[in-house]
C-alpha cells in the first residue's frame, strides 16, 4: 500500500498519466504542468527552510490527501484523490512566490518571467488543447463515456408504448443508471420495482430489471412479438442478421445496435 500512497506523488501520475481510468483521464493527458509540479517541490523547500508556522499541517494535510485512493482496489484514481490538488497548488503557489523574490535579488527577474511564464503557458495551452478538441473524439474515451446511451434512450421514449419489453444489453457499463436518468423515472417507484442481483466480488448488486426493462442480451430470433434487443456490437458478432437494426454510432463509432420484433 506504501508504494501505492506514493505513486499518487509521481511524474507519471500528475504529469503523464493521470486516472488510469480512461473515463476521467488519458495517457499524455496530466493533471498539471511540468512548471506547477517543480514550483510544488520548491514549495516544500522554502516553507522547510523558513521554517514556517503551519507547514507541519500542511504536510500533513498534503500526505493524506490520497488515503482514500491508495486503500480502494482501483489503482491511479484521480477521483478518489482530487482533493491531492489544493495542498499541491498551495505550495506551488508559495514556492512560486518565493522563488520570484530569491530570482529578483539576483537579478535575473526578466528572463525567469519569460522562460518560466513562456513553458507554463506552452504546457498549459497543449494540455487543454488535447483535452478540449483531441481527447473526446478518440475512440477509447468514446467507449469508457459508455456514449450512445441518450440515443438509445431517445429510441425508447418514442417506442415505450408500443413495446412489452426492453431488453438492454449490460455488456457497456450499468445500463440502469442512463435509463433512469433519461426517462426522468420516479424514483419511489424505481425502488418498489427494481430486483437485484446477489453482490458481484466486490460486494456490489446489479439491478436487473425494472418496469419493461431487463438489462441482459436477447438474441434477435429468440425475441416475443413486441419485444426490442438493445445490444453492444460485441453482443452481435458472430450473430447472422436477418433483420434490419436501428444503429447508434456516436462520431461514427458503433456503440449500440436495436431491433425491435414487430411482425
Amino acid at each position: 500500500m506504501s508504494l501505492e500512497h506514493l505513486s499518487y506523488f509521481s511524474p507519471q501520475f500528475l504529469l503523464q498519466n493521470g486516472d488510469g481510468n480512461d473515463r476521467f483521464g488519458y495517457k499524455g493527458m496530466g493533471l498539471i504542468t511540468p512548471i506547477e509540479y517543480l514550483m510544488f517541490f520548491v514549495g516544500i523547500y522554502f516553507i522547510l527552510r523558513k521554517k514556517e508556522e503551519w507547514r507541519y499541517v500542511l504536510l500533513f494535510v498534503l500526505f493524506l490527501s490520497p488515503l482514500s485512493a491508495s486503500l480502494s482496489w482501483s489503482t491511479s484514481s484521480l477521483t478518489r484523490s482530487l482533493f491531492l490538488l489544493i495542498p499541491i497548488s498551495i505550495l506551488a503557489g508559495y514556492g512560486s512566490v518565493l522563488l520570484f523574490e530569491e530570482v529578483k535579488k539576483q537579478k535575473l527577474l526578466i528572463l525567469a518571467c519569460v522562460l518560466g511564464g513562456g513553458l507554463f503557458i506552452s504546457f498549459f495551452t497543449i494540455q487543454w488543447d488535447f483535452y478540449l478538441f483531441h481527447y473526446p473524439k478518440r475512440l477509447i474515451t468514446i467507449h469508457a463515456w459508455q456514449c450512445g446511451y441518450k440515443e438509445v434512450n431517445e429510441y425508447i421514449k418514442k417506442e415505450y408504448d408500443s413495446t412489452n419489453r426492453f431488453y438492454i444489453t449490460s455488456d457497456i457499463g450499468m445500463p440502469y443508471i442512463f435509463t433512469l436518468f433519461y426517462q426522468q423515472y420516479p424514483p419511489e417507484q424505481y425502488q418498489k420495482e427494481a430486483a437485484l442481483s446477489t453482490p458481484d466480488e466486490y460486494g456490489f448488486g446489479q439491478v436487473e430489471k425494472f418496469d419493461k426493462y431487463l438489462f441482459e442480451f436477447k438474441n434477435p430470433s429468440k425475441l416475443q412479438f413486441n419485444e426490442v434487443v438493445v445490444g453492444s456490437r460485441d453482443n452481435f458478432r458472430g450473430i447472422e442478421k436477418q433483420y434490419n437494426p436501428t444503429v447508434i454510432a456516436p462520431q461514427g463509432e458503433l456503440m449500440f445496435e436495436i431491433y425491435k420484433k414487430s411482425n
